[in-house]
C-alpha cells in the first residue's frame, strides 16, 4: 500500500518541507513498526510497501501542532484501514502555528527560582464537554498538556501547544501533581527519522 499527496501550512498555505509522516500500526508497542517519511521541498509525500492493516496517521513539524487524519479540533482522529493492494492519495494535512508560553518564575525577593516545574492547563473544550457523561459533568477540571522546568535565571518556555487559552501553575518540585506529560508518537517519529527534524 502507499499514501502520497501534499502537506501544507495552514495559515500561509505554501508547502512544508521536512514535516514528519508517519503511519504507526493501531496496537503498535515498539517504534519499530513506524513507518516513517518526510515531505520534499514541494510538501509531497510517499510512504510504500505498508503492510495491510490499521494506522494512526500523523504528520508533525517543529513550530506546528501535531495533525492526524481527518481529526477533529481535540482528537486523534479515525484509524485508516489498508487493505492489501490500496493505494491511498490526496491526502491533505494542514498544520497550524503551534502557540509558545514563556515567562519567568521569582520569589518575593526578585530573585530567580531554578528547577520550578510551570505546567500550562486547559479546560477541555466543549466538543469534548458535550462526550461526558452528565454526572460527571460537576468533577470536570483543568487538564495538564505541557510543563517546563525553570532554568537557572528562573525563565521557562513551554511550547508546541495548540492554540487557546491556558493556566500556568508552578510547582516547586520536580514533578507536576498528576506525574509527567508522556511521551507522544513525535518522540518515537523522531527516534525513527532522526533528530534534525
Amino acid at each position: 500500500s502507499a499514501a502520497s499527496d501534499v502537506y501544507k501550512r495552514q495559515v500561509e498555505g505554501n508547502p512544508l518541507k521536512s514535516a514528519r509522516v508517519a503511519l504507526i500500526p493501531e496496537h503498535s508497542r515498539s517504534h519499530n513498526l513506524i513507518h516513517a517519511t518526510s515531505s520534499d521541498s514541494d510538501g509531497h509525500f510517499t510512504l510504500k510497501d505498508v503492510p495491510p492493516g490499521r494506522y494512526r496517521f500523523s504528520a508533525a513539524h517543529t513550530g506546528f501542532v501535531e495533525q492526524h487524519y481527518k481529526a477533529g479540533t481535540n482528537d486523534t482522529g479515525p484509524l485508516l484501514s489498508l487493505s492489501p493492494g490500496q493505494k491511498v492519495s490526496d491526502v491533505l494535512f494542514r498544520l497550524v502555528a503551534a502557540a509558545v508560553i514563556t515567562g519567568r518564575v521569582s520569589n518575593e525577593e526578585g530573585e530567580p527560582m531554578q528547577r520550578v516545574e510551570v505546567v500550562a492547563l486547559r479546560r477541555p473544550s466543549e466538543e469534548e464537554i458535550e462526550d461526558i457523561d452528565l454526572r460527571r459533568l460537576h468533577k470536570i477540571q483543568m487538564e495538564p498538556v505541557a510543563s517546563a522546568e525553570s532554568d537557572d535565571r528562573g525563565q521557562y518556555r513551554i511550547f508546541g501547544l495548540t492554540p487557546g487559552e491556558y493556566f500556568i501553575k508552578a510547582e516547586d518540585s520536580f514533578l507536576p501533581q498528576g506525574g509527567p506529560v508522556p511521551v507522544d508518537e513525535s518522540f518515537w517519529l523522531k527516534q525513527s527519522l532522526g533528530s534534525d527534524f
